[in-house]
């Protein structure tokens, strides 16, 4: 069942919808800043995966994208925008230094679980959106931090922590629309987690955990220990630097973003993402 997805439909290639929907940042499962997201229609907004790794049932995963947010829109985008949108286009400032993420998910059968790291800083004041997109509207509770997502027979929360403030949102709509050839077509929701203005550094952790309807949702438990905070998931644990610096050091650990302690097979396994 699809549970967090890519949004918009396709009109026909380099329709208004296409353009500034669909092949926007702002239509995935990903961040903005100040508004802005990514570049298109440009080999230059790129980003790179930095390293990929298993260990039994765990896989870490980190990727960097930060140029991408410093490539201005198109000129055709540009020039769609201005005809099709009121909102005026994002500045391209401040610039993104960086905007790293690093997912680290369990593969197991019994409770499998996903958690997603972001750090993000830019030269300059800025607030950032949190976007999740789904099929079905979204169950919010923001004084909990947490998202319910429904699909059929899956489900699927998410906890989410930021070191800013958050304001949860939701809307079904698409700016601009799909058009006639879509006027039926199924709705999606669009999630926004969005912080209060901060002074050029942002930090995410997001835990995605899927069960099936009918199942009893799993009990999560938010930690914080020393200069960390994260999640205890049964008797499994995640969790995130959240001191000065984009990582800093665990004791039982040692330097990294990430602390995972698993259950692996009866025994217990500490796996650290850096």
């Amino acid at each position: 069942e699809p549970l967090l997805i890519d949004t918009g439909y396709y009109p026909w290639y380099g329709s208004p919808h296409h353009v500034l929907w669909t092949r926007q940042t702002r239509a995935h499962n990903a961040i903005l800043v100040n508004g802005r997201g990514q570049g298109n229609f440009s080999m230059e907004a790129s980003g790179r995966i930095e390293y990929c790794r298993t260990s039994g049932k765990l896989t870490l995963v980190r990727g960097e994208a930060g140029a991408a947010y410093n490539v201005p829109l198109s000129e055709s985008t540009l020039s769609q925008w201005r005809e099709h949108l009121a909102e005026p286009v994002p500045s391209m400032e401040p610039a993104v230094l960086l905007a790293r993420r690093t997912l680290a998910f369990t593969g197991s059968k019994e409770r499998p679980w996903m958690a997603v790291q972001d750090y993000l800083e830019t030269d300059g004041p800025a607030y950032f959106d949190y976007l999740l997109h789904a099929q079905e509207e979204m169950q919010l509770d923001q004084d909990q931090g947490t998202i319910l997502v429904k699909s059929g027979q899956a489900r699927l929360i998410v906890h989410l922590l930021a070191d800013n403030g958050l304001s949860f949102s939701q809307s079904s709509e698409f700016i601009p629309p799909p058009g006639d050839r879509y006027e039926n077509a199924p709705r999606q929701w669009h999630f926004s987690a969005r912080t209060a203005v901060a002074p050029g550094r942002a930090r995410f952790l997001a835990l995605f955990i899927p069960y099936r309807e009918g199942e009893k949702p799993p009990e999560v438990e938010g930690i914080q220990s020393g200069e960390t905070r994260g999640f205890r998931v049964g008797d499994e644990t995640v969790l995130a630097w959240w001191g000065e610096g984009e990582t800093g050091r665990c004791e039982g650990y040692g330097e990294g973003r990430l602390f995972l302690e698993l259950n692996e097979d009866g025994a217990r396994k500490k796996h650290t993402a850096e």
